[in-house]
């Protein structure tokens, strides 16, 4: 390699790529340019009545996203868990909140999230996924846009 080559792209290199520090990344932009944390807790299968607890644990250990959805049945005392943390200083601002609208609720995305925001406790949620993305009757069947009756033909 040319020397002048060289001492020109040492000169022109950022000095955090010539000497790195390591950095952990503690969490991801989304195309709004809100942060959401790149670790948080799931609150899926959850044991009954355990649920308060761990939301109220992980967030007094330093956790700043709970991830938590309607059909995982423990919205409540997930909703339990952030009041108490609340109740010991955290500010809401500070916490991320995803929670999920079950396929039931495709026609009534409305009344999913009042739903959901009902049993956390909470005014908004930070991030709204759709758990499943085939939708259901309330029945918990396929609807009739996305199931194909199986024909069998017999020869």
């Amino acid at each position: 390699m040319n020397p002048g080559l060289g001492k020109f792209i040492l000169a022109h290199t950022p000095s955090s790529i010539i000497h790195p520090t390591p950095k952990m990344n503690t969490g991801l932009s989304l195309n709004t340019g809100t942060e959401i944390p790149a670790l948080g807790l799931g609150t899926w299968q959850s044991a009954l009545g355990e649920a308060k607890s761990a939301v109220a644990h992980a967030i007094s250990a330093g956790y700043k996203h709970i991830d938590c959805a309607f059909c995982y049945q423990n919205e409540e005392e997930v909703g339990e868990g952030l009041a108490e943390a609340f109740k010991s200083g955290v500010k809401r601002e500070d916490l991320f909140i995803t929670t999920k609208l079950w396929c039931t609720f495709h026609t009534r995305v409305e009344e999913g999230l009042e739903l959901s925001l009902k049993a956390l406790g909470l005014d908004y949620v930070d991030l709204y996924l759709v758990h499943w993305p085939i939708p259901m009757n309330p029945k918990g069947r396929p609807t009739n846009l996305f199931y194909i009756k199986p024909y069998f033909f017999v020869l």
